[in-house]
């Protein structure tokens, strides 16, 4: 199809008196092409209306999308399942086309409508009750909103990590809202599904393990070495460092491991190693002044 440039260039060479023939030599198109362009008389494209096949069944769509939370997929699946069948891109091409997609209010899919649902949650706009219909059973529904609305900042932001996700609300997105990075979200989720909310919303939640981590031999044989005095190995205290305690652990354990290999046990296990400062200074010669 021809553009609007090209149309209006082939107009512009018609009403000052060039041939058809003249005309698509210049611009090296075919005659057919040039002469119906000049018949129409517009530089506008034309819009084909094709008809489609969904569109009798558009409210029917747009009913689903409203009952499934405007998840296609299950919009698909209960076409496929009253006999209707298309392809997910057609079905998705279609709602886009007609505007059946209401991303701007819906949470799982906007950050502004994410945020602006937490602070519904925080004034108190939504109760318990309809909460249940929105996310999914959980006992301690009633806990995670009274956190969320009178807990201390950290709590608060745990809080809302949970019932979010519960929402169905994407960690991206979650932190987009809570103006937060993805891994203390993520971190917040994943210990509340392995160890409960008792010990998330504990008084410190930095030096949390996974159970595989926690019970691993090495990480126990680690750690063991790790709250030695350097000393013990010969190590000088100013001179400790992840080379030093891996010599450490060779020497105990007899068992090499890499670099990558310590620093990732010992981020799983929440520490955070950090360079050692000079215990002692050399005294200057000089006599200070005053």
């Amino acid at each position: 199809m021809l553009d609007k440039q090209t149309r209006g260039a082939i107009l512009l060479l018609r009403k000052k008196g060039h041939s058809l023939r003249c005309i698509s030599r210049l611009l090296s198109l075919s005659r057919d092409s040039v002469r119906e362009v000049a018949r129409i008389g517009s530089d506008e494209p034309p819009i084909n209306h094709r008809p489609s096949k969904l569109d009798p069944h558009r409210e029917r769509i747009a009913q689903m999308l409203a009952k499934f939370d405007g998840n296609a997929v299950k919009v698909h699946r209960a076409l496929a399942d009253a006999g209707k069948t298309v392809r997910y891109s057609t079905l998705t091409a279609f709602c886009r086309k007609n505007d059946l997609f209401n991303r701007a209010c819906d949470p799982r899919r906007s950050v502004v409508a994410a945020r602006q649902w937490l602070l519904e949650l925080v004034n108190g706009r939504h109760s318990v009750e309809s909460l249940q219909s929105q996310l999914s059973p959980a006992a301690d529904l009633q806990f995670l909103f009274s956190q969320l609305k009178h807990g201390r900042s950290r709590h608060r932001k745990k809080a809302a990590t949970i019932l979010a996700r519960k929402r169905g609300i994407s960690n991206s997105v979650i932190a987009a809202a809570l103006r937060s990075s993805r891994s203390p979200t993520r971190r917040y989720y994943k210990m509340y599904l392995e160890v409960g909310p008792e010990k998330l919303f504990a008084w410190n939640t930095t030096r949390y393990m996974r159970p595989e981590a926690q019970y691993s031999d090495r990480t126990k044989r680690i750690l063991e070495v790790f709250h030695h005095k350097p000393a013990a190995f010969g190590i000088n205290r100013t001179n400790w460092s992840q080379l030093a305690l891996l010599k450490a652990y060779e020497q105990s354990y007899r068992e090499i491991i890499s670099k990558s290999t310590l620093a990732r046990i010992l981020r799983c296990a929440g520490y955070r190693w950090k360079g050692a400062t000079s215990a002692y200074k050399p005294r200057s010669p000089l006599p200070r002044k005053g």
